[in-house]
């Protein structure tokens, strides 16, 4: 394999080296390093969880989440968080699930479900931490315009909160959740008062597709409508909470 030039990228390397001899088609879909080893993590779409030690990226382990699943495929993974405290998390459209780096199972959360079999609204999207000190519970945002609350520590759903959309994408930060909805909307809402919205913005015509919260920032992007088609909307907007948007 080509070696990259001094300064360029070698993502298409690390690609390389974690999927080679896989299933064909079977592609990268998130990734995440580890919280306490030396190892990079890729979810793959056909609902893999690869390993690799860094820099050398030798292979480490390779397992399917879903051990469950009826198809060759298995169910696509959409998001990796890692913690020490609960090991590797991997969430698809299906469930939560929790492993150790060497691929042994913690723990396995499937949102409840009043249709049989589950229907789309059931589809989970999006999780993160409800923050650095407690990471033993996750809050999923889902498609059916519910913000979830999980302990899992006891593998039980705390919470159900109606939001206004669908929610693709969340992340915490200090007392505020920042909530991207499908249909353009950014929510920020208050740990103290059980999740009720702080204030909403307006931002795209079509989904936000991304969120994260540093500080009193809250920075988003997505995706804009034009000409009744969808477009990358080009600008990443950054708001200040305590100000107005920048």
């Amino acid at each position: 394999m080509q070696q990259p030039a001094e300064g360029e990228s070698s993502l298409f390397e690390w690609k390389t080296a974690l999927l080679e001899e896989e299933q064909p088609g079977e592609v990268a879909a998130c990734c995440a390093f580890a919280a306490e080893e030396e190892l990079l993590l890729a979810g793959t779409t056909s609902g893999r969880l690869l390993t690799a030690h860094c820099p050398s990226l030798e292979r480490h382990t390779c397992f399917p989440v879903d051990t469950t699943s009826t198809t060759t495929s298995g169910v696509p993974l959409l998001e990796l968080r890692c913690a020490a405290e609960v090991g590797c998390l991997s969430l698809s459209r299906k469930q939560l699930c929790g492993h150790t780096t060497g691929g042994a199972r913690r723990f396995r959360w499937q949102p409840p479900s009043n249709t049989t079999p589950p229907t789309a609204a059931n589809n989970l999207l999006c999780f993160d931490f409800e923050g650095p000190q407690r990471v033993t519970r996750v809050l999923l945002g889902s498609e059916s315009s519910q913000l979830l609350q999980v302990d899992l520590r006891r593998n039980k759903l705390l919470s159900k909160v109606d939001t206004e959309q669908p929610i693709g994408c969340v992340r915490s930060g200090g007392r505020l959740l920042a909530c991207g909805g499908l249909r353009g909307s950014l929510t920020l809402r208050d740990y103290r008062t059980g999740f009720k919205p702080e204030s909403t913005l307006s931002l795209y015509t079509g989904a936000v597709t991304a969120v994260d919260v540093k500080g009193d920032l809250v920075a988003t992007c997505g995706y804009s409508q034009r000409l009744g088609q969808l477009f990358v909307d080009p600008l990443v907007k950054v708001f200040a909470i305590r100000q107005s948007a920048r």
